[in-house]
Formats: structure tokens, C-alpha cells, sequence
């Protein structure tokens, strides 16, 4: 957006709408390139430029990273007025860009959702008795953290899911559950296995053993056991 006359160009005060339309920035800056369609020349050209992001934070190596997308409508400023230093100040949604949220039937306003442009969501409710989290993906992955029902849940949309709600957990496989330690440890006051076949290999130990009958291949009378 200079000026290649060799005058000075003018100054470009204020704020103004862009579009997006590179991300690739060559010098690896985190910049995106803009373009100005009220801008353009009388052959239609309209002026490009790399554009610096104002975001939530940035730091060396840190900071948040929300690029907009190619296409998206910008808001941009210039340095000092400079036109070969803009700074993309924010998006703005427009009438073929929705917002991702819809505004409460009576105006309330206790949602605060990110959700990106394939479909990932994070939604923040934060209201009058309610308060708690959701993620949630396009393929049916969610997790749920809910204060007004005290329930943590997380499922993958195939049936599978474990619930904390209660004082419950609950885990439901579609097909298994299958848990794998070098040792595991169950202290109860007592377990309940309800099953048409319990299968055990190796060695089963117990101070006492209570059943209506016993079906065995051999028996070895010993300590311990009723001669």
C-alpha cells in the first residue's frame, strides 16, 4: 500500500473494513495479508499488505493464536496513519458470515462460545444457577462439565461414555472395557458382579469363600479346605 510515485503518500487515519487473503506470511511473523476492496484503482487493482494481528497476548514464543481465515472480513488500522502499516484490529461478521451463536429468546446473555470453522466448540455458560463447560467436536466427541447437575460427563457419539453424577461413576462401552496395570486395587465395602460367565486365569485367593455350588475339574483337599 505505499506509494511508488515518489511522493509522500497520504495519511490514512481511522479504521476500515479488509478481506483476508493470504496467511502465509513469509516472514514467519504471524502477520496476514489484506486487501482493501473500497480501495481499488480504476483498473480494479486492489493494494495487498501484511498486516500485523492485535491479539489477547503475545509474547516470545507465547501468546494466543486465532489467525482469521482466508476470506474472512477484517477490521484494520493503520500506524500513524501509515498506509504500509496496518494492524488487523478484530473480525466482523457480516450478512454471508454469521455469528456462530444466536442471542437468547429473551436477550439473556449467558453464553460465551469459540467455535471454529469446522465445527469445534467451546461453550462457556455463565448465568443464574447455571454455570459450565462443554467441548464438543463435529464427530460427536463431548465433554460436559455442568455445576447445576453436579455431572461430569464425557462421550465419543459411538456409545461410549462415562458419567460422574450422584456420587456415581458410570462407564458404558459399546463393546468393552478393558483395564490394564501392572497392579489394580478395589477397596469396598462390598462388590456386586452381575454376569452369565465370570472367567479368571491364574490364581484366586480368599479368606472365605461362600457358594451355592462349586463345578471343578479336580479338587485338592488342604488347608483351609472341608475334608
Amino acid at each position: 500500500m505505499s506509494d511508488t510515485t515518489g511522493t509522500a503518500a497520504p495519511a490514512w487515519p481511522g479504521v476500515y473494513p479488509a478481506l483476508v487473503t493470504d496467511l502465509r506470511d513469509p516472514q514467519a511473523l504471524g502477520r496476514v495479508q489484506v486487501s482493501l476492496p473500497w480501495a481499488a484503482d480504476p483498473e480494479g487493482s486492489r493494494p495487498v499488505a501484511w498486516a500485523r494481528l492485535a491479539t489477547l497476548a503475545a509474547g516470545a514464543g507465547s501468546g494466543t493464536w486465532f489467525l482469521p481465515a482466508v476470506g474472512d472480513e477484517v477490521l484494520v488500522a493503520f500506524q500513524a496513519g501509515d498506509p504500509s502499516l496496518p494492524v488487523v484490529l478484530g473480525g466482523l461478521w457480516n450478512g454471508q458470515q454469521r455469528p456462530p451463536q444466536a442471542v437468547a429468546a429473551d436477550g439473556s446473555n449467558h453464553h460465551r462460545v469459540i467455535r471454529s470453522p469446522r465445527g469445534v466448540v467451546i461453550d462457556l455458560v455463565d448465568g443464574p444457577g447455571r454455570a459450565g463447560l462443554t467441548l464438543r467436536t463435529p464427530g460427536g466427541c463431548e465433554l460436559v462439565l455442568d455445576d447445576a447437575s453436579q455431572e461430569v460427563r464425557l462421550s465419543d457419539g459411538q456409545g461410549n461414555q462415562v458419567e460422574i453424577k450422584n456420587g456415581e461413576l458410570r462407564v458404558t462401552a459399546a463393546k468393552a472395557v478393558v483395564v490394564s496395570a501392572s497392579k489394580v486395587s478395589i477397596a469396598a465395602g462390598s462388590v456386586q458382579v452381575d454376569t452369565g460367565m465370570l472367567k479368571v486365569s491364574g490364581t484366586v485367593q480368599a479368606d472365605t469363600l461362600i457358594a451355592n455350588s462349586v463345578v471343578a475339574r479336580s479338587y485338592t483337599p488342604g488347608a483351609g479346605n472341608v475334608l
